[in-house]
């Protein structure tokens, strides 16, 4: 009888140690959403215009030094480069330059001339944002407007120091 109580107190503690089982999962996928949507940001406006004299820092980006404005649309990357004819071309937005995608404030562009940039994004107020390049750390600041309410003749105005 002993040896039974013994056997069943075997039977019963080796159940339990076998029915206490639980699964840990390593790898989660967890995907973490921005504190802000960047891609939301870029598109909340038409055109971004280049205020070349707000820029800080002493090197450049330069598809951004060369651009009046630039526009993001949907993954293209739309520049105003030359003074001649804009508000024309492309519809105002300019002529498609490359490609961009986001992450979290970063906005990610491929350039078709000078290649790939990865670029901080930071709102400044409702209608700046500043685009900053650590590796030249160098500050673009860009003001957005729409399209049929923006003064493309300010842009020449705004830049005839630079023809003269």
């Amino acid at each position: 009888m002993k040896t039974l109580k013994l056997l069943t107190g075997y039977v019963l503690l080796a159940t339990l140690m076998v029915s206490c089982y639980a699964d840990v999962i390593i790898e989660d996928n967890f995907i973490e959403e921005s504190a802000y949507n960047t891609d939301q940001v870029l598109q909340d406006y038409d055109l971004w215009y280049v205020d070349i004299n707000e820029t800080r820092g002493y090197g450049e980006v330069p598809f951004l030094q060369r651009a009046f404005t630039i526009s993001f649309d949907r993954g293209i990357v739309y520049a105003n480069n030359n003074i001649v004819g804009i508000g024309k071309t492309g519809g105002g937005y300019g002529i498609d330059v490359g490609t961009y995608s986001t992450l979290r404030g970063i906005v990610e562009i491929d350039h078709d001339v000078d290649g790939r940039w990865a670029l901080e994004v930071y709102a400044v107020n409702r209608n700046t944002i500043e685009l900053y390049d650590a590796s030249t750390d160098t500050s673009y600041f860009l003001k957005g407007y729409q399209t049929n309410s923006f003064d493309y003749d300010m842009v020449f105005y705004d830049n005839i120091n630079y023809f003269i």
